[in-house]
């Protein structure tokens, strides 16, 4: 994808028979995107190509790091808080925030 954030985006495949794709990485510009071979066994060329285009889509967005920051919102909290039940509620309402965010953002269409 010339041009984008994602130019230097690899790929790789994992050998496992589940079909699975996912990406990952701290940064557009050292992301990830990783399929399985069992993905690539049931899926035609141009659906496995919709598939990356769709993984990439994420890293375009950060997404990933979206989520990384709403699982990293517990961790921090619960440290800081002066009770268990109240920075339970207060790093879950955080994480509702963060998602809902990044979702809105999102433009994807499904």
């Amino acid at each position: 994808m010339r041009g984008t954030r994602t130019e230097s985006s690899r790929i790789g495949v994992i050998p496992s028979g589940t079909p699975n794709a996912f990406s990952f990485g701290h940064l557009p510009g050292d992301s990830r995107v990783v399929v399985t071979s069992g993905l690539l066994e049931v899926l035609a060329v141009d659906e496995a190509n919709a598939v990356l285009a769709h993984e990439i889509g994420h890293i375009e967005h950060w997404d990933f790091a979206v989520m990384t920051i709403a699982a990293l919102a517990p961790c921090c909290f619960t440290r800081f808080m002066p009770s268990p039940a109240t920075s339970g509620v207060f790093a879950l309402s955080l994480m509702a925030l963060i998602c809902s965010t990044g979702s809105a953002n999102s433009s994807f269409s499904f």
